[in-house]
């Protein structure tokens, strides 16, 4: 993430379940969210309809399982900003 110009946080959410792990912030308001998975898992129910949420409110969330799929996703969090 630093090596892209942003920087990240952990996220937990107070008395709910199925939180993103991860919150990544560029600079210019570029904003992703990420679920880090086990290589060949995948996001429980519960995380699939946190993260539907979020996205039908225009927020991207992505579900990398790899170091290569992150590197993937970052790129595209990237090449498109929610906010210009």
């Amino acid at each position: 993430m630093v090596e892209t110009g942003g920087f990240e946080r952990k996220l937990t959410y107070v008395a709910r379940r199925g939180c993103p792990d991860r919150l990544a912030i560029w600079k210019h308001l570029t904003i992703a969210m990420f679920e880090i998975k086990a290589p060949g898992k995948k996001p429980t129910q519960q995380q699939v309809n946190e993260h539907d949420i979020l996205r039908a409110s225009g927020i991207p969330v992505y579900t990398p399982s790899t170091f290569d799929e992150v590197d993937r996703d970052i790129a595209h969090a990237l090449a498109n900003p929610i906010l210009r």
